[in-house]
């Protein structure tokens, strides 16, 4: 009998056989085709004995293109860019879908690599395609992207310990201790860690001055999950709760450009499988301590929380659509067309506008005048994603996907 299915909890996925006598398997299953990476689907045995699947697989490359010139919003035509774009990263780089973030100087792009094995590092931008791997050691397995702080000498990321990953199986699908916080300098010295406990850290965000980190600490509670946003010290130190510890689940903390506020989407109480489709609302708090503000009242399932970098709007994805709400608090307007599919929305440098994704292209928005445009990349065919705009306002980073399909056939042999 084949089947889809991994060699154990920290082992292979792809293809597996075992022996079947009178009904009853004989033996212990064996891997006769990996695939780590895309959606397959067995398809049948030959006469011969090989079996027919299916794979579509997304390849991605991470690119550049300049974005200097007219980015005039007021009227409908398409931004045609005939610039030559500058390739990364190979589409055959298991890069992370969106784990980019551009250094402040505009010169790196830290980005996270892997399947089930990540890693961290960076890319130069000026088109080696050399990813820069930043050693976090053995005893580590990455669980977040790395956040760069806002001077470029050091990231922050989440990790687990690899002893604990042997805790987890289908019946304890969450381990019991956790995951932390830590802290290394660009240059792979200084691995710090900063949390400790029984605890899941995640979501590290940097304060404008580089002094303070705010995270997401959760834990598992029955069967459901449960979190709150806390602050702390960069160097290390005591956290701090600012959100009280409750049935809910605070995440996805920004802090305002002047660091005295930290915005958050706070959602009902998920299951040990995940959130994904939980209504929220966003909220904000003093970074020194306090009561919540909700801004928004409409419960809807709500990701991608950033502030501007002028301070005034928080803008967030919701339902297919590009939302933004004042930072002080008010109506939030929607600022792209509705139900058009528009997600990963990412803010210019000046705050005046929003790129997002809808269908398979870039598009700007005014914020407020709520005009856009679509953004053609002449010299480029493949879909992209995940649009970043670099902090000098000169370049813009994304990934270029290509779908690979095929159908493909494999011998079992023993």
């Amino acid at each position: 009998i084949a089947y889809k299915g991994s060699t154990g909890r920290r082992g292979k996925r792809g293809i597996l056989a075992i022996a079947v006598e009178d009904g009853k398997p004989v033996g212990e299953p064996y891997l006769i085709n990996e695939q780590s990476r895309g959606y397959f689907r067995l398809f049948h045995w030959s006469k011969d004995g090989k079996i027919t699947f299916f794979r579509e697989h997304h390849k991605q490359g991470l690119y550049t293109v300049s974005i200097e010139g007219n980015l005039d919003l007021q009227d409908n035509a398409p931004l045609v860019i005939d610039a030559q774009l500058q390739r990364l990263l190979p589409p055959d780089v298991d890069l992370v879908s969106g784990s980019y973030r551009w250094s402040p100087d505009s010169q790196r792009l830290f980005v996270m690599l892997g399947h089930q094995d990540f890693r961290i590092g960076y890319v130069p931008t000026d088109g080696d395609q050399k990813f820069r791997e930043i050693q976090v050691g053995e005893r580590l397995k990455i669980w977040g992207e790395a956040v760069p702080s806002p001077d470029g000498t050091k990231v922050a990321f989440s990790a687990m310990r690899t002893t604990d990953l042997d805790q987890i199986s289908e019946e304890q699908p969450w381990p019991s201790v956790g995951s932390h916080l830590y802290t290394i300098s660009a240059d792979g010295s200084n691995l710090k860690q900063l949390t400790q406990g029984k605890t899941f850290n995640t979501n590290p965000c940097w304060s404008p001055d580089g002094k303070r980190i705010a995270f997401t600490k959760g834990s598992v509670a029955g069967i459901g999950f449960k979190a709150s946003i806390y602050v702390m010290d960069a160097e290390g130190g005591e956290a701090k709760p600012l959100t009280p510890e409750s049935d809910l689940i605070d995440q996805e903390p920004t802090w305002s450009p002047d660091g005295t506020q930290i915005a958050f989407l706070r959602m009902g109480r998920g299951n040990r499988r995940g959130y994904e489709e939980m209504p929220g609302d966003v909220y904000v708090v003093p970074a020194a301590g306090g009561e919540s503000t909700q801004l928004t009242f409409d419960r809807k399932h709500k990701l991608n929380l950033h502030g501007s970098p002028d301070g005034k709007y928080i803008a967030y994805d919701t339902g297919g659509e590009v939302w933004v709400v004042p930072a002080t608090g008010g109506k939030a307007r929607r600022l792209t067309p509705a139900a058009t599919g528009s997600n990963r929305s990412r803010w210019s440098p000046d705050g005046k506008s929003l790129l997002s994704v809808r269908g398979e292209s870039i598009w700007i928005t005014d914020v407020e005048s709520g005009k856009s445009k679509e953004i053609q990349l002449r010299r480029f065919s493949d879909i992209v994603d995940y649009p970043v705009w670099s902090p000098d306002g000169k370049q813009i980073a994304f990934t270029g996907r290509v779908v690979d399909l095929g159908w493909w056939r494999v011998q079992v042999k023993r």
